[in-house]
């Protein structure tokens, strides 16, 4: 085996290896929610805090993006 082919199996593995990572990712997780542009988890309850001086409670789920991944990864069904 050459040089050549030994890069190019090389960049054949990333490849493989980017389009399995981005399979178990947030964009195809169960637990993620799109809200037009935004996109949230929503595993566990939304996180509670505190906006500004004046003690206003409010909530909201951490937001997420298509190719971050937490290792709670569920496969969305795909209903046809």
């Amino acid at each position: 085996m050459n040089n050549g082919d030994t890069q190019k199996d090389l960049a054949k593995a990333k490849e493989q290896a980017k389009r399995m990572a981005l399979a178990d990712s947030c964009g195809n997780c169960k637990y993620m929610l799109e809200v037009g542009l935004d996109a949230y988890c929503r595993r566990y309850p939304p996180t509670v805090f505190l906006v500004g001086n004046e003690g206003q409670i409010r909530s909201q789920y951490p937001p997420t993006q298509n190719h971050m991944w937490c290792g709670e990864f569920v496969q969305r069904l795909i209903v046809q």
